[in-house]
């Protein structure tokens, strides 16, 4: 590898400094701040990933699904051996539910992978969504305990509105922990006919 220049070496901190800067907006949710930091590299680099990445999130979090489907699209174009990307367009994917699409791009994550419990439990969302239980669930198992695997399977079924399902699936979240507080305070709302989270509980599977 070549040595940078000091003009280089000086554009490369300050990418990694702003990108950074974006990243502490990002976590304040100051996501307007950040979108204008990650489009300013995106100007000044275009042919760097990460601000393109994460302009996708940000994108993501503010439901703009399809140009966050865009930029993660370019920042694969650009570095296609990162599983994140994959992910996060997987993820994105589900979010606008094509839990198809979601599949394809989550098994390329996993295939570079493997070990990552993020990405098995988003595969897992996409094969759920298709109501393939069971394919499901070998990825929530592969991505966690027993308990938390039929929990996360729960969730899924009560998505998908198979009500009696989500029950029996947090029955045998307890059955094997009986101290699972989560399964125990869904099973509790779905039995009174709630949602299958607490008021104020958001899932965030990314």
């Amino acid at each position: 590898k070549r040595k940078l220049t000091k003009e280089e070496a000086q554009k490369e901190a300050e990418y990694a400094r702003t990108l950074s800067q974006g990243r502490s907006l990002e976590r304040l949710g100051k996501l307007d701040d950040a979108r204008k930091l990650y489009e300013q590299l995106i100007a000044s680099s275009p042919d760097r990933y990460e601000a393109y990445h994460r302009l996708g999130v940000v994108s993501d979090r503010q439901m703009r699904y399809l140009e966050a489907e865009a930029l993660y699209t370019q920042a694969i174009r650009l570095n296609p051996t990162n599983p994140d990307l994959f992910n996060d367009l997987g993820y994105c994917y589900l979010l606008q539910g094509k839990p198809d699409k979601a599949e394809r791009a989550l098994l390329k994550a996993v295939g570079m992978s493997p070990a990552t419990e993020r990405y098995r439990n988003n595969l897992g969302l996409a094969y759920g969504f298709q109501g393939r239980y069971q394919d499901a669930m070998e990825q929530f198992r592969r991505a966690a305990g027993e308990a938390d695997a039929w929990y996360n399977l729960a969730y899924v079924q009560w998505m998908r509105n198979d009500i009696d399902l989500s029950k029996q699936s947090l029955e045998n979240a307890l059955a094997l922990n009986p101290s699972h507080t989560a399964a125990r305070e869904s099973l509790t709302q779905l039995c009174s006919g709630n949602s299958f989270f607490p008021e104020g509980v958001a899932d965030n599977g990314a």
